[in-house]
């Protein structure tokens, strides 16, 4: 049924969706949102719970690793020792060649920190693979189907607003777009190019390299999507209506391209992907602005699981604070009493959690 160890599935006006967290709420006698829900916990229980050993992502030495922050019997799975065996990226990692850490995504908490370093990045790919960097400001809603450019600058303020675009950058689709042709919602492409439909093209052989040019919202992002051992296929999407939230907590409607760079992702979109190299930002509130999320237990487990060794992986520098504050995590109570209410059979224990209960 999948990893509990990531994050619990999202559905509104259920605060505990999963179905261990249901089992957990029905054994400690509290109340459930509703009777097909209680149900299904009380089914759910009656399977026997068998853990799989085989691990088809990670070697068995970075495993082993891993299953020590799945340790559902203590209670802070972060250790000194565990930490000491994170690499933090540094300037010798660059002079690497099996590695392009300068192209591997940093994954963050939120799209405060991630645009932040998306702008960066973007930057520093132009200025390495020789090719103009386009940015540009979203489309606003002013009226019934009319749209234009911001009246303000949106630079540091609304960076949902501000988009950069560089020819090879990777990039990943955020909308279903032909899943039969596996052109779907989180497929991976690389920029090709951009169309203006009027008066507005640029050729793009014109501007200067390594160099931003402010230009207007392209018509089209042509997106080049393939792997290696089969014929790439390419995509042109076009900008549709999406919201933000701006500083009077108002949602605002802009137009902007259903497809995101990938020089920075959020964890949250990290579920599911393998990748061949991985950067984390393990941030805390003691070190960071406090628009920044600060990172949560399985943020950490779902970032460090998605590369197959330890020398694939690597961290931005952590300050003492920021270990602290790592060693601190924990799983949520329901979590550990889920696992810890099964005998060694793997059957659910039906009155195991009574003294929890009687608390």
């Amino acid at each position: 049924i999948g990893d509990m160890f990531q994050f619990s599935p999202i559905q509104r006006g259920l605060g505990k969706p999963a179905l261990y967290q249901a089992a957990v709420m029905l054994a400690l006698g509290l109340r459930l949102p509703n009777n097909a829900y209680e149900k299904g916990a009380k089914l759910f229980t009656q399977f026997q719970m068998i853990i799989l050993e085989g691990q088809v992502r990670a070697t068995p030495a970075f495993n082993k690793w891993l299953s020590q922050i799945r340790n559902t019997k203590v209670e802070y799975p972060i250790t000194t020792q565990w930490l000491q065996q994170l690499n933090e990226l540094n300037t010798e990692d660059f002079k690497n060649n099996n590695v392009t850490w300068n192209e591997t995504p940093v994954v963050v908490t939120g799209n405060a920190e991630r645009y932040n370093f998306i702008a960066e990045k973007i930057k520093i790919f132009g200025r390495n693979q020789k090719q103009p960097i386009l940015r540009w400001y979203c489309l606003l809603r002013v009226g019934y189907n009319q749209y234009k450019k911001p009246d303000f600058d949106p630079e540091n303020i609304y960076d949902e607003l501000v988009k950069y675009f560089v020819r090879g950058a990777k990039c990943v689709l955020t909308k279903n777009l032909q899943t039969k042709l596996g052109i779907g919602k989180g497929t991976d492409g690389i920029y090709v190019d951009v169309v203006w439909e009027d008066e507005k093209s640029i050729n793009m052989d014109n501007l200067p390299n390594g160099q931003v040019t402010q230009v207007d919202q392209p018509d089209y992002i042509i997106i080049q999507i393939g792997q290696k051992d089969k014929k790439p296929k390419f995509v042109a999407i076009k900008p549709t209506r999406m919201t933000f939230e701006d500083a009077n907590k108002n949602d605002r409607t802009y137009l902007a391209h259903e497809s995101e760079l990938s020089a920075s992702v959020t964890y949250h979109k990290m579920q599911g992907k393998t990748l061949d190299s991985i950067i984390l930002s393990l941030n805390s509130t003691t070190s960071v602005s406090k628009k920044i999320a600060p990172v949560r237990l399985s943020s950490v487990y779902v970032g460090c699981s998605r590369v197959h060794e330890h020398d694939q992986l690597r961290v931005l520098p952590l300050s003492p604070k920021d270990k602290e504050y790592l060693k601190k995590l924990k799983w949520h109570p329901y979590l550990r009493m889920f696992f810890n209410n099964y005998d060694e059979s793997g059957r659910w224990i039906p009155n195991g959690l009574q003294e929890y209960r009687k608390e």
